[in-house]
């Protein structure tokens, strides 16, 4: 393990003069090669990229460290559209924004979704509420330039058929993972590639202290969780990878959560997630899909961010977002 670090250190100065840096982190949970395209991992091999999509041959465990070489002036949403047209990037982030805004509530950080709620999406909001606006400068004959806004080329969405293989290949390029379960998520290199853009896009820089934020980062490592364990107090921030777990209460005389003093529970008697488990793991998933089988399984998706939402408007009120 040194050899790699002195390795990465040496690569990172050679990049470092073209505005590029090497990032690494260990992986939240084990995974197949798919979703890992563009990362490079520690114990050497199996760092290319790779065609498969469901997890056939091959993996990574969880706690594995990869690296990342990535491009500081520009975040990975903007290098998508060298391989990806305008309306891709565009179904790409609607993609990304229902991921850490719909389905990452209070009540449940699913932080996923699956293929039938991503086809949802292929199509934009009324142009009203998607309009990119691009400045067009008009020079008065005072020789005064004004600013005028105008709205660029409306988007028009995406067809059934080219939403799905999109997803398919953010997989392929290892922006996306796949479960088992068919729920899509954003993979190692993405957080890599994207954490400040994250942080940015999604988290309210002038929230109030405790005030609940998208964006979490790990109690013990300070990356970003999309896979993990949170606190069983709702209001809590207190959220760890699941890798980090053991190492974390270790350290610690007792298991009271650091932030609220909540108790945390041991093993599997801890029922409080972050990612797909956040619903996979729920009684309603569970129950769900011994009536009804895998055919259902998006029906119980929406079924379960169905309820979240309820909960959090018992009384229906209909605040304006």
């Amino acid at each position: 393990m040194e050899d790699m670090e002195s390795y990465v250190a040496a690569a990172a100065a050679a990049v470092s003069s073209f505005d590029m840096e090497i990032r690494s982190m260990r992986l939240q949970h084990a995974t197949s090669l798919a979703g890992h395209a563009g990362v490079e991992e520690a114990a050497g091999g199996g760092g290319g990229r790779s065609g498969q999509r469901d997890g056939g041959g091959g993996g990574r465990k969880a706690g594995e460290r990869v690296w990342a070489v990535v491009n500081t002036t520009s975040d990975g949403l903007t290098q998508l559209a060298t391989l990806h047209s305008a309306e891709e990037i565009a179904f790409v982030k609607r993609v990304i924004d229902a991921m850490f805004e719909k389905y990452n509530t209070p009540r449940i950080e699913a932080l996923c979704l699956d293929s039938m709620q991503a086809n949802k999406l292929r199509i934009p909001p009324p142009p009203s509420e998607d309009t990119t606006m691009v400045d067009d400068n008009d020079e008065d004959e005072d020789g005064t330039t004004q600013q005028q806004q105008q709205p660029t080329q409306t988007l028009k969405g995406l067809k059934s058929s080219e939403a799905e293989a999109v997803m398919h290949s953010m997989v392929d390029e290892g922006w996306f993972e796949k479960t088992r379960e068919g729920l899509y998520m954003l993979s190692s290199r993405a957080l890599l590639e994207l954490r400040s853009w994250l942080v940015e896009a999604y988290n309210d820089p002038d929230a109030a202290e405790g005030e609940w934020r998208r964006v979490k980062h790990c109690e013990a490592c300070r990356e970003i969780v999309t896979v993990g364990k949170r606190c069983p107090e709702r209001d809590c921030h207190m959220r760890l990878h699941e890798i980090c777990d053991d190492a974390f209460w270790r350290t610690r005389r007792d298991r009271a959560c650091p932030k609220c003093k909540t108790t945390w529970p041991r093993g599997e008697e801890h029922r409080s997630f972050v990612g797909p488990k956040a619903i996979t793991e729920t009684e309603a998933y569970q129950r769900g899909r011994r009536r009804s089988g895998k055919a259902r399984n998006s029906n119980l998706v929406e079924q379960i961010m169905h309820e979240d939402e309820e909960d959090e408007d018992p009384e229906g009120d209909d605040d304006e977002e």
